[in-house]
């Protein structure tokens, strides 16, 4: 009887990896050249763009502009001084890992210069092309 129960479990064994194999589809291309080209990423946005549409979510409309130049639309935010009499405006440009509202030194300076007396405008740069 025992021999019997591992001839059994044997067989079981043996044939389970059977079983989970699959036929090869009929339609699957001959040629695997064409795979690579199939699975190609799409392009990721410019640094730039992305973060524009961050700000565009997360700021209030009133302060956005979209500039135009050339070619290129960029976003800009202005925030006008809270005073009768303003002072002036101050353009304020990122470098080139911040952004129009970067928490490091633009953002901070942006919302502090109207109550200065100062008109505020940051500008969102495009990338700089990575080409010498």
């Amino acid at each position: 009887m025992r021999l019997h129960s591992l001839a059994l479990l044997g067989f079981c064994l043996l044939s389970c990896p059977a079983a989970w194999a699959e036929e090869p589809a009929e339609n699957a291309p001959a040629d695997s050249a064409d795979a690579p080209a199939a699975s190609e990423r799409p392009l990721l946005p410019e640094r730039s763009v992305s973060e524009a549409q961050t700000l565009e979510q997360r700021l209030d409309k009133r302060e956005q502009q979209m500039l135009q130049a050339g070619a290129e639309s960029f976003l800009a935010l202005w925030l006008p001084a809270n005073v009768g009499e303003p002072h002036g405006a101050v353009i304020l440009l990122p470098g080139d890992v911040e952004n129009a509202d970067g928490a490091a030194a633009i953002g901070p300076l942006r919302r502090k210069l109207p109550d200065a007396g100062w008109h505020s405008l940051s500008l969102t740069l495009p990338d700089p092309d990575s080409d010498p």
